[in-house]
């Protein structure tokens, strides 16, 4: 804005005329407001030119959306660490099983168990547990 141009304010907040004076070289007067314009617009000649933030602008110098974008990169940066530790345990739970087939040796287990009834402590029982455990040795034989 340059010093002659007609300035025209609207939608204003906490609005208050800080001071007024008259300048008598130029017979001017010089006013000093305090508050918020939601328009400004000044008049150069022969169009006016609008002064308002952009939405950009308005985004960028908000404290309430600096707020959220933290918060947002904060939640995403969280996020993603205790989804990278999940993904860490989840796959050093199936490198424990080394031979691939535990949920079979399982299901095996308890097969064997169903049908040899209570435990007694009996040597055969107890042989074919074993194998039932441990397939390897089983094949090897």
């Amino acid at each position: 804005m340059e010093e002659n141009d007609l300035v025209g304010l609207a939608e204003l907040e906490r609005f208050r005329l800080e001071s007024l004076a008259v300048v008598p070289e130029s017979g001017g007067l010089v006013l000093r407001f305090d508050g918020i314009a939601g328009k400004v617009r000044s008049l150069d000649e022969s169009y006016w030119t609008d002064h308002r933030l952009t939405l950009f602008e308005r985004v960028r110098y908000s404290s309430r959306f600096n707020f959220l974008g933290v918060a947002v990169v904060w939640l995403l940066a969280t996020s993603w660490g205790i989804f990278s530790v999940w993904r860490e345990l989840r796959s050093l739970g199936k490198s424990s099983h080394a031979s691939g087939d535990a949920p079979e040796r399982h299901r095996r287990w308890n097969e064997t168990r169903r049908r040899l009834g209570p435990w007694k402590g009996d040597s055969q029982q107890a042989r074919l547990l074993r194998e039932i455990a441990n397939p390897v040795s089983r094949n090897t034989i």
